[in-house]
């Protein structure tokens, strides 16, 4: 009997002991998979819709804004990043009231499910009446400048002479097709 314990004591000790092994050798794995940060590759488009409007004559360099997300942006797994109606922030970079009314922007942070996160961003293609010019830039670096165009008008074209004053103007709820130019990552916890 005392050997039928002690090989069950002994066996059991084995066990345990191959049992801490095995958690111990896993941990690396688990903490690797855990550290992995949640990516939306660049190159992904999404869409927001400006809260506050835009207008050469009422921004100046560093005015802030934010925009709404209109639909959420997914990792490549499938997982939501940012949902919609997530806010992102930019700013006015620079404003240009001549020959043509132009308002350079900067994406700055985007709120998302794992807290807030710099962004990298270019508005990607013309639209709502404006045309976009984007600049050649750093697309790793934080912002990277899009910058938004009045039509141009001229004689016959309901504007009078090409370098008559106008403005651009871009009303609360106007949508923005942006492109990413660098991975966007949840923040570190």
């Amino acid at each position: 009997m005392r050997m039928l314990i002690a090989t069950i004591a002994v066996a059991a000790a084995l066990g345990c002991a191959k049992d801490r092994t095995m958690r111990v050798q896993d941990r690396p794995l688990a903490a690797a998979l855990a550290s992995e940060r949640p990516t939306v590759p660049a190159g992904t488009d999404f869409t927001v819709a400006l809260n506050d409007g835009l207008a050469t004559s009422l921004h100046t360099p560093e005015s802030v804004f934010t925009a709404i997300v209109t639909r959420p942006i997914m990792t490549p797994r499938g997982e939501v990043l940012v949902p919609k109606g997530a806010i992102l922030r930019g700013r006015v970079v620079a404003v240009e009231h001549a020959p043509t009314p132009t308002l350079r922007l900067a994406f700055d942070s985007i709120d998302t499910t794992h807290g807030l996160a710099p962004i990298s961003a270019q508005i990607t293609e013309d639209q709502a009446g404006f045309t976009v010019a984007t600049e050649e830039a750093d697309p790793s670096v934080t912002g990277w400048d899009s910058a938004i165009q009045a039509p141009a008008l001229g004689p016959g074209m309901g504007g009078g002479p090409p370098d008559e004053a106008r403005e651009l103007v871009l009303p609360a709820g106007t949508e923005l097709k942006l492109r990413l130019g660098a991975p966007l990552r949840a923040p570190q916890r």
